[in-house]
């Protein structure tokens, strides 16, 4: 159990690690973040302010999905939640356009 309880909490903090660093990184493109990703009830991970407009972001691992909760949020809430993986998808979200890396 002791061992179970462990890893959860490595994995709890490598989710809030990710989460943190899109947050830093919008943070220094001009996005305003508040972290609320221990609201809980399916409330998504992040509310966001950019360009005179809120969004709701759902941060997720690359290959993360959407629990029952949030998907209950979801369909109840009215504005737009969007599911972001990186943080080029993050600033992308904000009509912030990156430079890509050329091969």
């Amino acid at each position: 159990m002791v061992g179970a309880r462990v890893e959860g909490f490595f994995a709890q903090s490598a989710v809030l690690r990710f989460t943190f660093s899109l947050a830093h990184g919008m943070s220094r493109a001009g996005v305003w973040v508040c972290i609320t990703s221990g609201v809980g009830d399916g409330f998504p991970d992040a509310v966001t302010w950019h360009g005179g407009r809120f969004r709701l972001l759902e941060i997720k691992r690359p290959g993360g999905s959407f629990t029952d909760k949030q998907l209950r949020f979801m369909r109840s809430c009215p504005g737009e939640i969007v599911r972001v993986d990186s943080l080029e998808e993050a600033l992308r979200a904000h009509g912030i356009q990156t430079a890509r890396k050329e091969a």
